[in-house]
């Protein structure tokens, strides 16, 4: 081998390094990413920078086949940090709806859904958060108001949009934001 690796030329021996630590690197992460796929121990996360006023509305196209326990999150947020509010969905969970705050001293159950609600039916439902300038927050599905309260923790505008599954199996088709 002494003799052809003299034919080879810098190039081609920088190719080849570069080659064997790609190939190391991803021998090293094979198992993280096995680990990934597990539920529950990494959830998936999206965020977008939309700049919405302190008066929103967000809707989503939510469909679910959970099967057991899962987690979903749809909510606006303020900073870097996260702070803002969030819908949380818990399949198979008590309560299943809960409309949450994220403050800086830790996050805390604004409301929750008296009734119990169902997504695990893989079919699409309408999931709508709306928040008035008086601080007066609605979640609705369907069409079907399941929690009214008023939170005036936050009085600025937000700056992005939160997505999160935590273990469950959901499919979301569409979401749109409205700010006043």
């Amino acid at each position: 081998q002494a003799p052809r690796s003299d034919r080879l030329s810098k190039r081609d021996i920088a190719a080849q390094i570069f080659a064997t630590i790609l190939q190391q690197q991803a021998q090293a992460r094979q198992p993280q990413q096995r680990q990934a796929r597990s539920p529950y121990k990494q959830p998936a996360k999206m965020t977008s920078a939309v700049r919405l006023a302190n008066a929103f509305a967000l809707r989503t196209q939510i469909a679910s086949d959970t099967k057991g326990e899962g987690r979903f999150e749809l909510g606006v947020t303020q900073g870097p940090n996260g702070l803002g509010y969030r819908v949380i969905y818990n399949a198979g969970g008590t309560p299943s709806i809960e409309l949450v705050r994220i403050g800086r001293r830790g996050s805390s159950v604004i409301d929750a859904s008296r009734k119990a609600v169902k997504l695990e039916d893989n079919a699409h439902h309408t999931l709508q958060f709306t928040r008035s300038a008086d601080g007066t927050m609605t979640v609705s599905v369907d069409d079907v108001e399941v929690i009214r309260t008023q939170d005036r923790a936050f009085r600025d505008g937000f700056d992005g949009i939160l997505m999160m599954n935590k273990g469950g199996d959901f499919t979301i088709r569409a979401i749109t934001a409205y700010s006043s």
